[in-house]
């Protein structure tokens, strides 16, 4: 997904969603999370294919049955 001029970038293994900024300079990493906590069902590939959502301010991440939600507004 891409805001303000950043890519969120969400992990299909662990879960970890990367927020970077892509130039023709190269990548570079503003910062990165896990989820705190992981969906016990059985994911197909063992992955999660879920998409960052952005809206408000707010990052939406989702894991099966899991959703969390991250303030990231700038202040």
């Amino acid at each position: 997904t891409f805001a303000d001029g950043r890519l969120y970038c969400y992990g299909e293994g662990k879960g970890t969603c990367v927020l970077a900024e892509a130039t023709p300079d190269g990548w570079k990493e503003h910062g990165r999370l896990e989820l705190p906590e992981k969906s016990k069902h059985p994911r197909r590939s063992g992955k999660i294919w879920t998409h960052p959502v952005l809206a408000g301010g707010k990052l939406y991440l989702r894991d099966h049955e899991l959703l969390f939600c991250f303030d990231v507004a700038g202040k």
